[in-house]
């Protein structure tokens, strides 16, 4: 250890040394930065606990919502939807590679009214240097609403309005 005190350029080489190793070779110390499926995962997860924990702004910062023409109209609807939450629990499932270099979560919403759980997939894609999850008209109505809906679509189907020309012909006009 004397030499060490008396020659300062040994301790400065010494100290140099490790500190370089260590940012060539980040895995050694366990500073390696974090993988594109982890920055993924990260981003759904973040998404999730804020829209879960009712914090609209920090919800907002984690997506890209294509269904809104502003961020102030997007801000504005996320903040209703925090308030009146239909969801008991959210569990994401899963996070997937896909092709395409983007990632898939696959994610339960838990209802409160019913206890149905509907499944919802989002893609999340790489935007700058962030991942972000792309929201745009996933389908997260429960399965009472998506009955109704389809009800009332087929009453329309059936209904008693024909074509001009199908009641043209029931009186006797030729064409």
């Amino acid at each position: 250890m004397k030499f060490l005190i008396f020659n300062g350029k040994t301790i400065k080489t010494m100290l140099l040394i490790p500190l370089l190793a260590m940012s060539v070779f980040p895995g050694l110390t366990g500073t390696e930065s974090a993988s594109n499926e982890e920055l993924a995962k990260q981003s759904i997860k973040n998404y999730v606990e804020a829209a879960q924990s009712g914090d609209a702004s920090e919800a907002a910062k984690w997506v890209i919502d294509t269904r809104f023409n502003s961020e102030q109209e997007q801000l504005k609807e996320y903040k209703e939807s925090v308030s009146n939450n239909p969801f008991s629990d959210v569990s994401i499932k899963n996070v997937v590679s896909a092709s395409d270099g983007t990632y898939t979560a696959t994610v339960e919403l838990t209802r409160k009214d019913d206890g149905s759980i509907n499944t919802v997939t989002y893609p999340i894609i790489k935007k700058g240097d962030s991942w972000k999850v792309l929201v745009g008209g996933q389908e997260t109505k429960s399965k009472k609403v998506e009955k109704l809906i389809q009800s009332q679509s087929e009453e329309n189907s059936t209904s008693s309005v024909k074509p001009s020309a199908v009641e043209l012909t029931s009186y006797g006009v030729n064409f």
